[in-house]
């Protein structure tokens, strides 16, 4: 009786009868409803009466077994895995064919191929796991965004892989690839000449000392008499009952065939997307400026020993997509993130994104046609001229005002070669100053005296070059670049030429937290534009406003007394006058 109302359940079942959520359910006597019919009773809502004191209006459930629905679904809720452990099949199959013994093998088949079946753990609580995490930053607006197109992931170089990750991981059982290797081979042999051969001039006769009814053989051959040469040719013996054996004579030639395999990993490019190179991917969200400043993603395989049966048969590998860059940067790179400097592993990443900028050519760069923008009476290469009176005349600042600017940041006095031939190369795009460093992020670098901090920081000084060259992107535009600089500066004093409120501090890379410095009404004998707005002309410009620029370009005002902060900003520093010099001698009228 008990086999017949014996039912067996899957464990499957249980994903379409977990139990209800609260967050569904604005009312809790409708949550407190639907969770008791998950276990198996039947409720009704009793409204209570509004004249009862306190609970008057409200609901109240009245619930009882339902011999209908089933209980077990609850019962045995407890005992339910939440995530499963079997494992997904993938396989691995010969996809190609190729001999390594030249054109002597032809027409190579492999028939009726049974793949190897793989078994890969754990991959799909990976998957399931990863996307989880997701969901504890991801936006509502991304929610179908988890797995997507890569980015940052570095190209590949060529078809050979050269960097994978390997280690003693869990084994995948894979069964045996089975098949009928075919092929036509054509081949050569050299053997030794017969041994069994006499002198053609006696053909082994006449007889020799015709008593004993002997030949004349070769001495190497076997006689149950020999006697000597007698009246044999030199180089013969007279024997009696002689004969010959020709050695036996082999070819063996060994021929080898490539075997190339492709693996199938299941939903492996789901978990690479989810973890790592995916829009919203999880390594993403830890390492914000992976591309463009710290380097692209490696596609790095996960790489284990197999091996083939068969005479002469060697080992080979094979390499599963995207488990060694997993490994990289989601396993080892997070935990070198979290660790304090010093402590974890390096991590590889690959080269920069350079985009699809020109680095053989400049791009186009405007004559400046205003007579205020260019520079007069000072010998720069063509090239360099035209970038500063360009720049200046695309953000409304006077070349002057640019030349004077880099001249106290120091353009010309490190032994920097400002030759025709090298304002070229570090203008292409890519191309860098020798000796400046992109990357050191608040330290003052030559030529122009760039703190990468404030280049790439939020006022977006970097972008300034996108004006003539809009296929330059972050990752290649640089402080370090004649071209890139130089517009940069531009923008930045175009911005600073309108100065700031008086009320309003601003911080310095050495603390951005703090507010060190704020804009005096004057500096020196000069005015300045507080408030105003930046000066959009290049013949609007005046020694004010040339004061101004350089009050905000450097920081501070460098007066005594106008600068709270003497050991970091040093009191009557240059800068200003000399720049003013600049603009007074150096502007074309």
């Amino acid at each position: 009786m008990v086999s017949l109302v014996k039912q067996t359940h899957r464990l499957d079942e249980w994903k379409n009868h977990l139990p209800p959520a609260r967050s569904d359910y604005k009312d809790s006597v409708d949550y407190q409803k639907a969770y008791e019919k998950w276990r198996g009773k039947a409720c009704f809502k009793i409204p209570i009466p509004s004249l009862i004191p306190f609970i008057g209006g409200k609901e109240i459930l009245l619930c009882g077994e339902n011999p209908l629905s089933p209980n077990y679904y609850s019962s045995l809720y407890s005992y339910i895995p939440l995530s499963s452990t079997e494992d997904l099949e993938g396989n691995i199959k010969v996809d190609a064919l190729s001999s390594a013994t030249g054109s002597g093998v032809t027409n190579i088949k492999f028939n009726n191929q049974s793949p190897a079946t793989l078994f890969f753990p754990h991959i799909q609580e990976s998957d399931q796991l990863g996307s989880i995490l997701q969901n504890t930053y991801i936006s509502n607006e991304q929610i179908n965004e988890k797995v997507g197109a890569n980015t940052a992931v570095e190209s590949p170089t060529s078809c050979t892989t050269v960097d994978v990750r390997s280690n003693n991981g869990d084994s995948l059982f894979a069964t045996s690839i089975t098949g009928n290797l075919e092929y036509a081979a054509s081949f050569t042999c050299d053997f030794d000449p017969p041994v069994c051969v006499g002198n053609p001039s006696t053909r082994y006769a006449p007889q020799c000392t015709k008593e004993l009814q002997g030949k004349c053989v070769p001495p190497d051959w076997s006689c149950d008499l020999k006697f000597s040469q007698q009246d044999c040719p030199t180089g013969y013996i007279c024997g009696q009952g002689c004969f010959c054996e020709e050695p036996v004579q082999t070819c063996k030639k060994s021929i080898y065939i490539s075997l190339s395999t492709t693996s199938n990993t299941p939903i492996i490019d789901d978990v690479w997307s989810r973890l790592v190179a995916g829009p919203t991917a999880v390594v993403k969200r830890l390492f914000p400026k992976l591309g463009d400043q710290i380097g692209t993603l490696k596609d790095l395989p996960g790489s284990t020993d197999i091996s083939y049966t068969g005479a002469e048969s060697s080992s080979a590998t094979l390499n599963l997509p995207h488990v060694g860059g997993i490994s990289e940067y989601f396993l080892k790179g997070i935990q070198t993130l979290l660790r304090p400097k010093g402590y974890g592993e390096p991590i590889s990443f690959g080269e920069t994104e350079i985009g699809n900028c020109d680095q053989t050519t400049l791009p186009n760069i405007p004559d400046a046609t205003e007579q205020s923008c260019k520079v007069c009476g000072y010998s720069l290469s063509p090239t360099f001229k035209k970038i500063i009176e360009s720049a200046g005349q695309t953000f409304g600042v006077p070349g002057s005002v640019i030349l004077g600017t880099i001249y106290h940041e120091g353009a010309f006095s490190r032994g920097i070669d400002w030759s025709e031939e090298n304002v070229i190369k570090w203008s292409l795009c890519g191309g860098e100053v020798p000796g400046c460093d992109k990357n050191a992020t608040s330290v003052a670098q030559i030529p122009f005296g760039w703190i990468p901090y404030y280049f790439y920081g939020d006022d977006s000084l970097w972008s300034a070059v996108q004006k003539i060259d809009s296929t330059r992107t972050k990752a290649t535009i640089s402080p370090c670049n004649v071209l890139d600089g130089i517009y940069a500066t531009a923008k930045a004093l175009s911005v600073w030429s309108g100065g700031l409120s008086t009320s309003v501090k601003y911080p310095t890379h050495l603390d951005p937290t703090q507010a060190y410095s704020q804009f005096p009404d004057t500096c020196y004998n000069w005015n300045l534009n507080n408030g105003t707005g930046a000066v959009m002309s290049c013949d609007l410009w005046n020694e004010n406003t040339v004061a101004t620029s350089q009050v905000g370009y450097a920081g501070y005002c460098p007066e005594p007394g106008k600068h709270p902060i003497g050991q970091v900003f040093p009191d009557n520093a240059p800068f200003i006058q000399q720049t003013v010099g600049y603009f007074n001698s150096n502007t074309c009228k």
